[in-house]
């Protein structure tokens, strides 16, 4: 349960590994099969990892439903019914499993689908087995947060918190600042283009008295603030356009791609970017995205 001492387990770890395998641990460990910048998704639901888990396992639906029952997810419900693996099953390694995870997201169709979550399933054990399927799902609920996994990264290659952070605040993504952690080259993190930047998050106070206690005699300013749905858009000229040729992108708090759900912004921002003299605008904007009700 304690924070430090997940973070020495995950630091002793994460400096076991060498350059290739240490950006998707630590994506890994928090529950994603792909860098949240890739706009890339399994698209593997419940149904197929219970059906695949089912097929390996050997068991009945109603033994299965049973261990959900006592567990309360998937993961840890299949561990005391997982079999031992194949005979002569070579263990499962980072970048195959990631190779794997590519496969997934590049077919449609949903047998294949759960084909390829047996064929990984076949070769674990009971405990590769749990986690394994909580990575498909999303969702590892081990107490390691991405804030964890920051930590770690500065134990296991002698680097500043304050540095990671910063670093992961420009890149975005996990596995990009491992490996910079990895190169002790967290100074080179630079801002990529329609790689969604870290989010300034707030952290809740209950009361006036303590938000003045936290600013620690510093002057503040208070505003109204209208709750929406915080997101982050990018736009930028696409070389060899023209005037008319520009991107826009906008980004949930999850880093998801969401610029199909908000035509109208989109389009109003891409009219506006492209006001910007010959090379048009570029520029980031952090916020919410708020609706309104124009006219009567």
């Amino acid at each position: 349960a304690s924070k430090l001492k997940k973070t020495t387990v995950l630091a002793e770890y994460l400096r076991s590994l060498g350059e290739k395998d240490v950006g998707i641990a630590a994506r890994f460990l928090a529950a994603q099969p792909f860098a949240p910048s890739s706009s890339k998704s399994l698209q593997v639901g419940g149904a197929i990892v219970v059906e695949a888990v089912r097929q390996v396992a050997g068991v009945d639906r109603q033994t299965l439903n049973q261990a959900f029952g006592e567990h309360g997810e998937i993961g840890e419900a299949i561990s005391p019914l997982w079999p031992e693996p194949e005979e002569g099953a070579e263990p499962l390694r980072l970048q195959e499993v990631q190779g794997v995870f590519e496969a997934i997201a590049a077919t449609g169709v949903q047998e294949a689908k759960r084909q390829l979550v047996v064929s990984l399933l076949r070769r674990c054990g009971s405990r590769e087995a749990v986690y394994l399927t909580k990575i498909i799902l999303g969702d590892m609920r081990t107490g390691v947060s991405e804030g964890v996994i920051e930590m770690a990264l500065a134990e296991a290659f002698g680097e500043k918190v304050g540095a990671v952070r910063s670093a992961r605040l420009l890149v975005g993504d996990l596995d990009a600042v491992a490996e910079l952690a990895f190169n002790r080259a967290l100074d080179r993190a630079a801002f990529r283009p329609f790689v969604p930047l870290g989010y300034m998050l707030a952290q809740p106070v209950m009361t006036a008295e303590e938000m003045v206690a936290v600013l620690a005699g510093r002057e503040a300013i208070a505003e109204d603030k209208y709750d929406g749905i915080r997101a982050q858009l990018h736009a930028a000229p696409v070389e060899g356009e023209g005037a008319r040729g520009v991107r826009v992108e906008l980004f949930s708090r999850g880093s998801g791609l969401v610029t199909y759900s908000f035509p109208d912004i989109v389009e109003g921002v891409r009219a506006f970017a492209r006001g910007g003299g010959g090379n048009g605008r570029r520029f980031v904007l952090d916020g919410e995205i708020v609706p309104m009700r124009v006219g009567a």
